[in-house]
């Protein structure tokens, strides 16, 4: 389930992100090269047994970054790490 929710989130981020990419081609006047958004990831379950097992994961973190024409997503769950880096042709 958990491991749902997270695929279902990067999924989300990756076509927002995509989307901002397809709308710079819009010639905007102002424009935002750079950015970092970082969100705390807080998990909680009514089952005691799953509940246990999401404390360890406290402290997790999501970093989406983008500068230019490149993205970066940071998944930091304490035990677990995980990197997406895509680039985008921006016209």
């Amino acid at each position: 389930m958990i491991k749902t929710m997270i695929m279902n989130n990067s999924k989300l981020f990756t076509i927002l992100f995509l989307l901002v990419c397809s709308m710079s081609s819009l010639n905007l006047r102002a424009q935002i090269t750079e950015a970092k958004i970082i969100y705390e990831v807080k998990m909680d379950s009514d089952d005691p047994m799953i509940s246990q097992q999401l404390s360890m994961m406290t402290g997790s973190s999501m970093t989406i970054s983008f500068k230019e024409s490149n993205f970066r997503q940071d998944m930091d769950m304490n035990m677990m790490k995980t990197r997406k880096k895509v680039s985008c042709l921006l016209k």
